[in-house]
């Protein structure tokens, strides 16, 4: 299983083993509990490990905030303890996550202000040099956690709530584009793990495109779907499809216009590869011919 971090790739098999050298030389034990400090205000907790899952909290003191509560009656803040203690030892605001080591599925739940899923990069960076790890950042949303668990293999089926979608991933699940637009949409249900047609919006595709047909072919899927930010200089990678020649090819641009459509046969590639410049990329309407 590989996973993509700002273009580049490595193998998820490593992480455990990252993660367990470190908690194991530099984490402070208890209650049970292994907890690594980045800096006076930086926090890593490992509560719990079984098998291929590890479950921990990321924690941020916050100097300048406090725990206040409304009077459902006056309507009036207050704060629930002493605004000098807050200020003398801040208010610590954590997000919980849960990793899959094996299938390199991230989740988390985290409140208003908590630190980023790009903290797990601060583990990994203590030890990646050592074990060849190319970690740059791992950010993950709630809208894209649904999307990496919808395209899974690891994953039979998943029930979600999720308001406002994207577009695209409304396309996923059949929501009309108006019911968006409105603000009324929100998914609720379950869906079953099924190959489906993989999406990736605004992406520049010199950079994106070899991987995505790599994970394509894996996953066996019949069609790629590209919502590009520029097609320009596309026609570099066209050499990558040869060994994806039984799908079909689909790129749009942000807006939606069709940029170029078309079925890639091993003879086109060939005749490419034999006589680039009789190939066109029509500037125009970015159609390959």
């Amino acid at each position: 299983m590989y996973y993509e971090i700002d273009g580049a790739e490595g193998n998820y098999k490593n992480l455990k083993e990252i993660f367990s050298k470190i908690f194991k030389e530099k984490g402070i034990p208890h209650n049970g509990i292994l907890t690594l400090r980045f800096d006076e205000n930086l926090f890593v907790d490992k509560i719990e490990e079984k098998g291929n899952i590890l479950y921990g909290r990321f924690g941020r003191l916050k100097e300048n905030h406090s725990i206040q509560a409304r009077n459902k009656v006056t309507m009036e803040v207050g704060d629930i303890f002493d605004k000098e203690a807050a200020k003398e030892k801040g208010v610590e605001i954590f997000s919980y996550f849960l990793i899959d080591f094996e299938t390199g599925i991230i989740c988390s739940v985290s409140s208003s202000g908590a630190p980023s899923l790009g903290i797990v990069c601060k583990v990994v960076e203590e030890m990646g040099e050592e074990y060849h790890c190319d970690i740059v950042r791992i950010i993950i949303a709630k809208e894209d956690v649904l999307k990496r668990l919808y395209s899974s293999n690891s994953i039979y089926s998943i029930k979600y709530e999720l308001p406002m979608p994207s577009p695209e991933l409304a396309d996923l699940v059949n929501i009309p584009q108006k019911d968006i637009q409105r603000g009324q949409a929100t998914l609720i249900g379950e869906f079953k793990n099924e190959p489906r047609i993989p999406l990736l919006e605004n992406v520049d595709m010199r950079k994106y495109l070899p991987k995505l047909l790599k994970t394509a072919d894996e996953k066996k899927f019949k069609q790629l779907e590209i919502r590009a930010k520029q097609t320009d200089g596309c026609v570099e990678s066209f050499d990558l499809f040869e060994q994806f020649s039984r799908q079909k090819i689909k790129i749009e641009d942000v807006a939606g216009r069709e940029a170029y459509k078309n079925e890639l046969y091993p003879s086109m590639l060939k005749a490419y590869k034999e006589r680039k410049n009789e190939l066109k990329l029509y500037s125009d309407r970015h159609e390959f011919k």
